[in-house]
């Protein structure tokens, strides 16, 4: 009978505070990409499956109870946002509280944390992840230790600043590395023009509900680009809601009187009011004409 896997509590790092630490289950650094995450997840996968690791027989239960609850929450863009956001608020409350007695377990994490670099932090992850499900009885120990990596990476963005014989300018120097990080976990921010290179993509499936999602999230970014109210306008006649199509032509006219788009949206819409109204006269004269017609 194969043993079953322990669901442990981690005592170190992230885990101290009761906060889970899926970055470090999965063994990947929190400044990684999500191209680099869903690689982990599918090297893992490929590595613990029951098939391929019949060495290990507990592997198929790390898959399943750690490895996987983690990915699904990883995996989602606005999940792993908030998670990542959680974090940073932890570390925010720790550094406010002055974490004095903070000090680490792990070799790796002492290191990290008497020369922080994050070349140096990325590197130690990678080197405790190539063994952190080799060996079933040391596994929680890793996950520990990577934890404890990423609470230090979290602090040091904050500005946290252990006690050291550093001078204050290496200190600035060093630690300042940490705080300008860009966050690949975010999506950078797309442009205007993105977003609206994929509403016509939308249009041109006829995804119009997607392509109005698009088109407004750029005029977030640029409120007076001519061609978004112009296809804005578009995708309202197709969504048959003439009133604010016009409105959209209109605005992209205000901004551009010569938008070849605007300009032909707004003839559509005055065709589309003539054709209504003289739809609305015929039914009109149609039901009182019978009615004056009738002797």
């Amino acid at each position: 009978m194969v043993a079953q896997v322990r669901l442990q509590k981690l005592n170190s790092g992230i885990g101290k505070y009761d906060v889970e630490d899926y970055y470090a289950v999965l063994g990947v650094p929190l400044s990684c990409s999500f191209e680099t995450l869903r690689e982990r997840y599918i090297t893992l996968a490929k590595q613990l499956h029951p098939d391929l690791a019949p060495h290990n027989p507990q592997a198929h239960q790390y898959l399943s109870r750690l490895i996987n609850p983690a990915y699904s929450i990883l995996q989602q863009e606005r999940e792993r946002s908030e998670y990542l956001d959680l974090l940073r608020l932890l570390a925010k409350r720790l550094v406010k509280q002055s974490v004095k007695d903070f000090t680490p377990q792990s070799e790796a994490a002492q290191k990290l944390l008497a020369n922080p670099s994050i070349s140096l932090y990325e590197r130690l992850v990678k080197e405790i992840a190539t063994k952190q499900f080799e060996d079933p009885n040391k596994t929680w120990e890793y996950i520990n230790c990577l934890s404890e990596l990423n609470l230090i990476y979290l602090l040091l963005q904050e500005g946290f600043k252990p006690q050291t014989t550093q001078t204050s300018a290496q200190q600035t120097v060093r630690y300042e590395e940490f705080k300008t990080v860009k966050d690949p976990n975010k999506p950078s921010p797309h442009t205007a023009k993105q977003y609206i290179a994929r509403a016509q993509e939308h249009m041109k499936a006829q995804l119009w509900t997607m392509a109005l999602q698009e088109l407004r999230a750029a005029l977030q970014l640029e409120p007076q680009n001519s061609l978004c109210h112009a296809l804005l306008g578009k995708v309202y006649l197709h969504q048959n809601v003439p009133g604010m199509a016009k409105v959209s032509f209109q605005q992209a006219l205000k901004y551009d009187p010569q938008n070849a788009i605007a300009l032909a949206g707004m003839k559509e819409v005055e065709k589309l009011k003539q054709k209504n109204a003289s739809k609305g006269k015929k039914e009109q004269g149609g039901f009182f004409g019978w009615l004056g017609n009738k002797k």
